[in-house]
């Protein structure tokens, strides 16, 4: 643990420097400052918004059955018992009814949370823990 946090401080000082180096490059070319002149300022940061590239998912596209599969929703907080029950019942349902290769958005405009419930199994709590996912990537049942 402490190597990862001396790492870590490494990180930040050397982009510190950076971010140093680069707010000089600025002042000089916008300022006007001579070598050497010196300009003292406080930079507040209030928000920052990380992105992480290559890394972004498309939900809409990905099929339901991808969305709802064990693997993926181990990975998620849900209730003990339903990541078997979900991936379960989504991956019967879909493939009884020949929609294998539905997407999540076609899921949400073409579903409810009625016809959630019909399916065979899936459950109460099973439905609103789909409900959540589904909100917590930006979808909703109308």
């Amino acid at each position: 643990m402490h190597s990862v946090n001396a790492s870590r401080d490494e990180l930040l000082a050397a982009k510190s420097a950076e971010v140093q180096d680069m707010l000089e490059t600025w002042a000089q070319a916008n300022i006007l400052l001579s070598s050497g002149e010196q300009i003292e300022f406080t930079l507040t940061i209030k928000k920052v918004s990380l992105v992480v590239q290559g890394n972004t998912i498309d939900y809409g596209n990905m099929t339901v059955t991808e969305f709802f599969s064990h693997d993926r929703l181990t990975k998620c907080n849900l209730t003990r018992g339903n990541v078997p029950r979900i991936a379960n019942c989504i991956r019967n349902e879909f493939g009884c009814i020949g929609q294998t290769n539905i997407t999540v958005a076609e899921f949400v405009d073409q579903w409810s949370v009625r016809k959630l419930l019909r399916i065979p199994n899936m459950g109460r709590k099973a439905t609103e823990e789909i409900v959540r996912l589904l909100g917590e990537v930006g979808f909703k049942f109308s």
